[in-house]
């Protein structure tokens, strides 16, 4: 088998985490095929590559992108055509004329204009054009627009080994770094408006008021900074209770924090992506989700869902029940469990070889 992964451009894997997830998967079929040839186009040629990988490296020019995409095409066409490739990997998602099968990887945010382009393409081309997209959602969406359903699957993206669950010894020497040793409950607050924020401290207030313990709030990112909830928490009754932290989920100490948390409080009018959910319960870590956010998947008895004036009672369940909170864990372990990196690695290979062989 030979097989080219097309990503259009100088691609960074920090540009986009699920792109950078299916390179990455990339990287690791090619160490582990050594029969097979790997083709990467364009290709950082700082990344060491195994004998069967070959990485070509294109040069760009910045003062005209369409000069630049051409180039990349021609590049392309001439590596298929010459090394007699089986099969074509896209990671852009967007359709390119080519004599051989070709895979198209969606990115996270795929608008509806290439989404159309998308199902036209893979109609004209029926035995030949297959799509990998990261949610059940997007896959519907598809469909309903008339691609096959055969035609696509949903390849979620693994939580990675950052986040695992922590033991008595490590959790503790976490909570002493950022909570002086207590329990706290965490908010990933990157992209939430302040009245998110707002609304979630009224809810750790009741819980406060219930349980009069030394539990903590933890907001991570961003928008816990702005001005309106600096001035609430000069007002706010258990602001010695509350911590914030400039720390995005990108951050290298993010896994930590969620290992070592009683429970992860998502509350946003947006989807969640299920990434975040899928590392929380990766953790061993409870979540709980206003019913205002929606997950990109149903998370299934997994996640705690509350409307806006249960979100304490919620936070009180798991506080006090312990086999419930231990229940809740139990569950989000097995619903990750096939989320492996490994598991997703043969799934895309298998798919591979199905794509090419039609």
């Amino acid at each position: 088998m030979k097989l080219i992964l097309y990503t259009g451009k100088q691609f960074l894997p920090k540009e986009n985490a699920y792109e950078a997830f299916i390179l990455h998967s990339f990287y690791r079929l090619c160490e582990r095929n050594t029969t097979d040839t790997f083709f990467f186009l364009p290709h950082d040629k700082e990344v060491a590559l195994p004998a069967n990988g070959h990485g070509i490296v294109i040069k760009h020019f910045f003062f005209n992108s369409l000069i630049t995409k051409d180039w990349n095409r021609r590049i392309l066409n001439e590596t298929i055509r010459k090394n007699r490739v089986d099969i074509l990997i896209s990671l852009g998602g967007k359709p390119l004329p080519a004599s051989v099968p070709q895979i198209l990887i969606l990115p996270e945010n795929t608008g509806k204009a290439t989404e159309m382009k998308i199902v036209k393409y893979a109609g004209e081309n029926r035995l030949s054009c297959r799509v990998i997209t990261h949610s059940g959602s997007t896959k519907r969406r598809l469909l309903s627009r008339g691609i096959e359903e055969a035609a696509v699957m949903v390849l979620p993206q693994s939580p990675g080994p950052r986040f695992q669950p922590y033991d008595w010894e490590k959790k503790e020497a976490v909570k002493q770094k950022f909570t002086q040793g207590k329990e706290y409950f965490l908010m990933p607050a990157s992209g939430l408006s302040p009245d998110h924020i707002v609304t979630a401290l009224k809810a750790f207030s009741q819980f406060k008021k219930w349980q009069q313990s030394n539990m903590q709030f933890v907001i991570a990112g961003k928008a816990a900074h702005s001005s309106k909830i600096q001035e609430l928490l000069r007002r706010y009754k258990y602001r010695e209770d509350v911590k914030i932290l400039n720390l995005s989920t990108a951050d290298p100490a993010y896994p930590e924090l969620l290992s070592s948390g009683m429970a992860v409080v998502f509350f946003s009018e947006n989807q969640v992506p299920d990434l975040f959910i899928h590392e929380a319960l990766q953790c061993g870590v409870p979540v709980i989700m206003a019913s205002k956010t929606l997950p990109e998947e149903d998370p299934g008895e997994a996640v705690l869902h509350a409307d806006i004036p249960h979100l304490a009672d919620q936070m009180v369940k798991l506080y006090k029940d312990e086999k419930f909170r231990s229940t809740l864990i139990e569950k989000g372990k097995e619903q990750v469990s096939p989320l492996s990196e490994t598991n997703a690695r043969d799934r895309l290979w298998n798919f591979i070889l199905h794509t090419a062989s039609r």
